[in-house]
């Protein structure tokens, strides 16, 4: 609920209509507190995949994950820590690039297991 009204609250922004929203930053707050009893700081994702195999047959996949109280904010520089650590390993090349491939999805769902989190794979 809270992130469909800050989504709301940015559209003026995002429209030009208004350079920040920091001057409203203590209000927002004050009215988002409102709110914090109907709902947690724990959070998820899933990713649903779909296509054919070799033999032509529709496949599904899906992947899920569940982070722990106050660790979802970490996950999206998951991936940069992945690849500071292969860096400073020497594992994988300096430059720009795509990073589609660069780690394995086991290597991610370790780093994030170290945060706590539950993943699981749909067959």
């Amino acid at each position: 609920m809270l992130h469909y009204r800050l989504a709301l609250a940015a559209l003026p922004v995002r429209l030009g209509l208004l350079p920040s929203l920091a001057p409203l930053a203590g209000p927002m707050r004050a009215a988002a507190a409102l709110f914090e009893p109907f709902g947690s700081d724990r959070g998820g994702m899933s990713v649903t995949v779909e296509g054919r195999a070799a033999t032509g047959l529709r496949v599904e996949r899906t992947w899920r994950m569940t982070m722990p109280e106050g660790k979802g904010p970490f996950v999206p520089a998951l991936p940069t820590a992945l690849l500071v650590e292969q860096l400073a390993r020497g594992t994988v090349a300096p430059g720009a690039r795509p990073c589609l491939g660069e780690f394995p999805l086991e290597e991610a769902e370790a780093a994030l297991a170290r945060l706590g989190a539950v993943t699981d794979t749909d067959p």
